[in-house]
């Protein structure tokens, strides 16, 4: 009995945190915005993609993410920039234009994920492209599982 009440609590705490991060897109407009512009990806109903992969193809192919900016990386370029005021401005080049993409995440990256990021990639009409892809850590199912029912849960 005891079990079954312990069983029954974890899975209220589990749906807890599953409404508040349903929740959490209504309250974040620019995630909201940004997961709602990478589901245009979904070509099969029944294909379930990680966000690596939506995020990969939308950069290849040149689409516009929302929060996603680029930023000059040496003095050359901000200067070069700081001169649009006086019309000798350059446009901001886009990441599928770049011929190395860094991606990092936080909170970790599993090993189907890197296998679908590599997919993409050969998918994309651009597979010369370079990818160094990294993580925090790279998670194992027991992990994953650990994650979401263990003691660090957020619930």
């Amino acid at each position: 009995m005891q079990l079954k009440l312990e069983v029954r609590d974890r899975v209220d705490q589990l749906f807890k945190f599953f409404h508040k991060l349903s929740s959490m897109r209504l309250r974040n407009q620019a995630l909201g915005e940004g997961i709602a512009a990478l589901s245009r990806f979904e070509t099969d109903g029944y294909s379930r993609k990680c966000l690596l992969y939506k995020l990969l193809l939308a950069l290849l192919s040149r689409y516009d993410v929302p929060g996603l900016e680029y930023h000059s990386s040496t003095v050359g370029r901000l200067f070069k920039s700081g001169l649009g005021r006086f019309g000798l401005g350059q446009s901001k080049p886009a990441f599928g234009d770049q011929s190395v993409l860094i991606i990092f995440v936080l909170g970790g990256i599993n090993t189907l994920e890197v296998r679908e990021v590599m997919t993409a990639i050969s998918e994309s009409s651009r597979p010369d492209v370079e990818l160094i892809l990294g993580g925090t850590t790279l998670l194992t199912p027991d992990d994953m599982f650990e994650l979401m029912l263990g003691s660090s849960s957020f619930a």
